[in-house]
């Protein structure tokens, strides 16, 4: 029974009895009780309250008395913007009779609070005098939750993203305006739809399975397909969560448009396999260039030996200005070929085609012999070249072609960037008893900004056509990258004009490493 009709029988009771004792008994004041109600009485040839019944001052903050007494009108509290409303039900109320007034506005209390009142009232004549019965209650917290779920409802129907509401069946329940905007359909036309109908992808005997499935994960996020009335099919990502509604579970879907997302997946794919290609083709470039400029030198080098050895033998020894000739030709294309060793080796560590073999190796034996490689460079500088060995073993599992390269740039560096004084190898343990070689020069030293970019590729100290020393400076970064592939650390100490000692620590066995495309940003230097 509706709150209006039930009154509205109360009222009817009143005319019957046609006595002017109390409005409500025991019972019915149980009901205002429970209802949160005030009962009140006015007359209405006198215009004043003559009764409330129930907890006024808890609704309003004012008294009984201050109403009774005249001292506080009832108009007083009305809020300004419902007063119009109020006066207009007053008076239907006064003219008809029969009139129910159910009306609902706001009253401010005595401490400023603003608050939702229902009121029910109905005109009655008993003993010949007029008067209005009526029933207040408090409606604020439900008027509060009403406007909070307005607004809910109007945040879900007016999202920039599609809403849907599915049932266990696959009909659709509810969507909101960019659900019926993406697919092209009308809400009414929707709603008359299912899952099946805008899902390609999904297919009724799949259905029960796929619902059991969201049931127990409880939050999901899926991709596939939406199709549109115009038959467009496009990508969406769907985040699906199962909630409880009379009794039954329904799916609460969010659904994001990912054509963008697919198109530039594809485009970061195409590019890949692009750069992929041209990374296959660089490295075929380099290896052929590689085969290609070593071997004409090769055969250079080996008649230019036999050159020498041709004019020694009708001249007898060479003066010291011809054989420092022949020299300057075997170092030069010596050079030569360490440079294409160079770039080709960085282009197998950028393309990650590079495959080390790990063995047991004595790297006394190794050092020695590059050592005995860069002797001449070293002494046609007047140079001091030094080799000291002390440690007691020098055994260490290694890749045995990484190493090299790692110490014949080391060394090449070393001799070319110290004019006068020396070069100096050492093998040594270090306090925790981790063997280390130590390639250590006296010559012209880097500055603090520059060691923290030693090992990127292409980095010079000095640059231009105005550089004092040839080179690509690509020497160091395979340094790094061979030294991260032998699980070895390197550190470098430098001062400017003084000189440089770069130590190589070998930690463990090292493990095959996985190198990638973005080697250039390796790991920060171990110590400087």
């Amino acid at each position: 029974m509706k709150l209006k009709d039930f009154f509205g029988k109360a009222f009817s009771k009143v005319r019957k009895l046609g006595e002017s004792r109390n409005f409500f008994d025991e019972k019915e004041k149980f009901i205002l009780q429970c209802l949160n109600g005030i009962s009140y009485q006015i007359d209405i040839k006198e215009s004043k309250i003559t009764s409330f019944k129930g907890n006024i001052e808890n609704l309003t903050e004012y008294s009984t008395s201050e109403f009774l007494e005249g001292k506080k009108l009832w108009l007083d509290l009305i809020y300004e913007e419902d007063l119009k409303t109020f006066l207009s039900e007053s008076k239907k109320l006064i003219i008809n009779e029969n009139y129910i007034a159910d009306t609902e506005y706001r009253i401010i209390t005595k401490n400023g609070k603003i608050k939702w009142i229902r009121d029910i009232a109905k005109n009655f004549t008993i003993k010949g005098k007029k008067i209005i019965c009526g029933i207040l209650y408090d409606i604020t917290e439900q008027k509060e939750k009403d406007e909070y779920s307005t607004l809910v409802k109007k945040s879900i129907e007016n999202a920039r993203i599609p809403v849907f509401w599915i049932g266990d069946k696959g009909e659709i329940l509810y969507v909101n305006k960019a659900a019926c905007k993406a697919l092209e359909y009308t809400k009414e036309e929707l709603l008359k739809m299912t899952v099946f109908d805008i899902d390609p992808n999904i297919k009724k005997e799949n259905w029960e399975k796929h619902w059991q499935k969201t049931l127990e994960k409880k939050s999901c996020v899926f991709e596939t397909q939406h199709k549109s009335k115009s038959g467009r099919i496009f990508p969406v990502e769907i985040f699906v969560d199962t909630i409880e509604f009379k009794g039954k579970f329904i799916h609460w879907d969010f659904v994001n448009d990912i054509t963008e997302r697919k198109d530039y997946e594809k485009e970061l794919i195409e590019a890949k396999r692009k750069a992929e290609i041209s990374d296959n083709l660089k490295s075929a470039f380099l290896s052929q260039m590689s085969h290609e400029i070593r071997t004409p030198l090769q055969k250079i080098l080996g008649f230019v030996s036999l050159i020498k050895d041709y004019i020694e033998e009708i001249t007898g020894p060479l003066n010291k200005e011809i054989d420092d000739y022949f020299s300057l030709i075997s170092l030069s294309s010596k050079r030569l070929l360490r440079t294409i060793d160079t770039i080709l080796n960085m282009s197998e560590i950028q393309t990650n085609s590079y495959k080390p073999i790990f063995v047991d190796r004595d790297l006394y034996p190794l050092l020695k012999e590059i050592y005995e490689d860069f002797k001449q460079d070293a002494e046609l500088k007047e140079l001091d070249f030094i080799f000291l060995n002390f440690s007691r073993s020098t055994n260490v599992r290694v890749d045995e072609y990484s190493i090299i390269q790692i110490f014949e740039n080391l060394l090449d560096n070393a001799i070319k960037y110290t004019k006068e004084g020396e070069v100096k190898i050492i093998i040594n343990n270090d306090e925790n008893n981790r063997l280390y070689v130590e390639v250590s020069d006296t010559g012209i030293g880097m500055s603090k900004e520059f060691i923290s970019k030693l090992f990127k590729p292409f980095n010079q100290e000095e640059i231009g056509y105005t550089r004092r020393y040839d080179g690509l400076g690509l020497g160091l970064a395979l340094v790094k990258k061979y030294c991260e592939l032998n699980n070895a650390l390197i550190d470098v100490k430098s001062e400017k004009n003084i000189g440089t000692t770069i130590r190589i620590t070998f930690m463990s066995t090292p493990q095959t490493p996985n190198f990638s495309s973005d080697y250039l940003h390796s790991p920060e230097l171990n110590k400087l």
